[in-house]
């Protein structure tokens, strides 16, 4: 994803439907980031109820 990143920066290619796909690919992984980071958030306070 970031290896995208720096070859559009690259390369600029000067593709909007490129641009938008990288930019949906990093919303992607903030999500993901996003819901592990809960999921692990919710796991502690479970086990602390244990």
């Amino acid at each position: 994803m970031l290896f995208f990143g720096i070859q559009k920066s690259v390369y600029s290619v000067p593709t909007f439907e490129y641009s938008r796909l990288y930019e949906t690919d990093f919303l992607t992984f903030c999500n993901l980031a996003h819901t592990s980071r809960f999921i692990v958030y919710l796991l502690s306070s479970f086990h602390f109820f244990l």
